[in-house]
């Protein structure tokens, strides 16, 4: 009896020491990309739909942006000092031609979705647990920084706003991302039309298996079919065999904060709960990461409350854009504010591509119609 009450006790003690060691003031980073909107050009400006962060900030965390053209070296800076990573959804290019050699290379925001990638998997190898979760567009980009092939990607769809449930592939629904759904919310994800999507791009099943890359750190939960002018299913969802990442082709954020018409976002009370509770899941991952701030003030001046959220998009119900960090370093803290013990600050502001001709530069911008992926391109933005 004794012994019994004494193991009673001691695991109580452990659980208390457990919930005390959680980061109760967890901030996430959220990947700005490439501004496509009238007035704001990407030479200049960076954005991200408001959804994002109102979504993560839903789940009790605090949101900084992450600059997608900071240097590398900045940018790990950055990473160092928040508790997870969101990437977005997004209309932007993930491949650029290189004129010299006629070859596609990783765009900007590809390049830095990689050094993303590899420093969470850095991370969690070392047994820090840093997690990551990938919308559309960001998944995408994961995908092909784990395949180390930017042809991995089937890209014959074109279910732009519909809405369409998901159908878990081989005890997906056990899953860490879909088991904690009660059993109601896990039938109406594969029986209703739960999740918005918008993409001409996807990932095969097969082409998943196949690349050791991809399978050897990720599993499939869940596949989906496309609605508009048929094509093969795709992966709808994945998350790491080992480590706390995640991935979907959907758009769960859409469900509380997205109203345009255009998005036909689903906005069903199932979707809408089936939507919180997976980014309280998200958010509960990262609480499990001590990750701080070099000071206080660096992460006030961090924090998304500094930027102005506009009024109007004719894309999403309101965005926020960022100027470039060679345009306005100052307003990126996190990134160079560096201890003042380290003898070589890190303020190395080089492109990270040397656009050799104007032809290149509007490739750039305009061209990668194969990353058309995920949402609409902004024509006006009323700030």
């Amino acid at each position: 009896m004794v012994s019994r009450l004494y193991t009673v006790l001691s695991l109580s003690v452990l659980l208390i020491g457990l919930t005390v060691a959680l980061n109760n003031r967890p901030v996430i980073g959220i990947l700005t990309i490439p501004s496509k909107t009238t007035g704001h050009p990407s030479a200049n400006y960076s954005y991200f739909p408001s959804s994002y962060p109102k979504y993560v900030e839903s789940a009790g965390a605090r949101v900084i942006p992450i600059p997608y053209d900071a240097p590398f070296e900045n940018l790990t800076f950055l990473l160092s000092q928040v508790n997870g990573v969101v990437l977005t959804g997004g209309g932007a290019a993930k491949t650029i031609k290189d004129l010299n050699t006629g070859k596609l290379v990783p765009s900007n925001l590809t390049k830095a979705v990689i050094h993303i990638v590899d420093h969470v998997l850095e991370a969690n190898r070392r047994g820090e647990y840093f997690p990551l979760m990938a919308t559309c567009l960001g998944y995408e980009m994961m995908l092909m920084a784990l395949a180390k092939d930017l042809k991995i990607l089937y890209t014959k769809y074109h279910d732009l706003s519909v809405r369409a449930g998901v159908e878990f592939f081989r005890g997906g629904e056990n899953s860490r991302f879909w088991g904690h759904l009660p059993d109601s919310l896990k039938d109406f994800s594969e029986d209703e039309p739960a999740f918005a999507y918008h993409h001409y791009q996807a990932i095969l099943p097969d082409k998943f298996m196949k690349s050791k890359g991809i399978s050897n750190v990720l599993k499939i939960t869940s596949i989906s079919y496309p609605v508009n002018g048929g094509g093969p299913p795709f992966v709808a969802s994945v998350e790491g065999i080992k480590y706390p990442i995640y991935g979907i082709q959907f758009h769960p954020e859409k469900a509380a904060y997205e109203w345009l018409k255009e998005t036909n976002a689903p906005h069903f009370r199932e979707s809408l709960e089936i939507s919180q509770r997976m980014i309280n899941f998200f958010v509960n991952e990262a609480r499990k990461n001590d990750r701080k701030f070099i000071s206080e003030e660096v992460l006030q001046k961090s924090l998304l409350s500094n930027w102005v959220l506009s009024q109007r998009s004719s894309t999403y119900h309101q965005v926020y854009l960022f100027r470039t960090v060679l345009q306005e370093p100052a307003s990126w803290p996190a990134l160079f504010n560096l201890p003042k013990r380290l003898e070589e600050p890190v303020l190395q502001l080089a492109p990270r591509i040397k656009l050799k001709s104007k032809e290149m530069y509007e490739l750039e911008l305009f061209e990668g119609a194969d990353d058309a992926d995920d949402e609409y391109v902004d024509n006006d933005i009323y700030l």
